[in-house]
């Protein structure tokens, strides 16, 4: 079912990575996008820029100013589904999907949210198994109840069940991440999977895991092969390339019930001539249409 409006919400931050510029993603990706679908199907919700914040506690870098990010993603996520839009998030890091998952876990329950996590990393380090502390990468341990409280955003102590998530195409997973998505129940097509099995067969494992669920699909660009794709912050070889990502995306739009999108990662600082955003509008344009 194509939505007749859709929300685009900034969410502008990129210190819960190493990586400045992802926070400006937004700035480059919604004009397009108005362009393209229409101002009559768009509703706006920008977030002024956050300045890195100067003291953080060393276990959780920068925990003010991303976890103030995700707080207002929440709410505008929350008061644009209210209205009947469809949210599609724009970050900045992957850190976003606290605010995301939040208020997709408070709309529909832990029990009834699906989601599928298009990355090349499976972000659901905890506090003590970080090696980074950046909190990008503990997004999906967050949304798990997995984490310390101070880090919680919204109001459910767990958003989602790690049954119910179902990762696409990692490539670079932490040996800690690999006991606690075991534990947690997750699904794991890593890209050696795509690879050797073939995204279309993936993608109808994928399908009959989350059917009768609301779907959360949550992309990060960093999942594309770096010798098609280099404006992120991880270039990782043996990434997916766009047609991958394009049928998989047409195919849950399709057939799932999909309930958000989130765009997360790219950097225009790391795209001065354009082309990695004219593939990345042509990846989203499977998504939002």
């Amino acid at each position: 079912m194509t939505p007749n409006k859709y929300a685009l919400l900034e969410a502008a931050v990129s210190c819960g990575s190493p990586f400045a510029g992802s926070e400006r993603a937004y700035r480059a990706i919604a004009p397009r996008l108005i362009e393209r679908l229409g101002a009559d199907r768009v509703s706006l919700y920008p977030m002024e820029l956050r300045t890195p914040c100067a003291d953080y506690p060393a276990d959780l870098l920068h925990y003010d100013t991303v976890c103030s990010v995700s707080e207002e993603l929440r709410r505008n996520w929350l008061a644009a589904y209210a209205k009947g839009e469809f949210p599609v998030t724009i970050g900045g890091d992957h850190s976003v999907a606290m605010g995301t998952l939040a208020a997709a876990g408070e709309t529909f329950g832990a029990d009834d949210l699906a989601l599928i996590y298009i990355d090349a990393h499976t972000d659901i380090n905890t506090i003590e198994s970080s090696a980074s502390h950046m909190i990008h990468g503990m997004d999906l341990a967050e949304a798990l109840g997995l984490t310390v409280p101070r880090l919680k955003i919204g109001r459910n102590d767990a958003d989602i069940r790690g049954e119910n998530i179902h990762f696409i195409g990692p490539r670079s997973v932490d040996d800690p991440e690999w006991g606690i998505l075991e534990q947690a129940g997750c699904t794991c097509h890593t890209g050696a999977e795509v690879r050797r099995r073939g995204m279309n067969a993936v993608v109808e494992d994928v399908l009959r895991a989350v059917r009768g669920k609301k779907t959360v699909i949550s992309f990060d660009v960093d999942v594309l092969n770096p010798s098609i794709f280099r404006a992120t912050g991880y270039n990782i070889p043996g990434g997916l390339v766009p047609i991958e990502v394009e049928n998989a995306l047409l195919l849950f739009f399709e057939e799932a019930d999909v309930a958000a999108f989130e765009c997360v990662e790219y950097s225009p600082a790391k795209d001065p001539d354009g082309t990695d955003l004219e593939t990345l509008l042509g990846i989203l344009a499977c998504a939002i249409r």
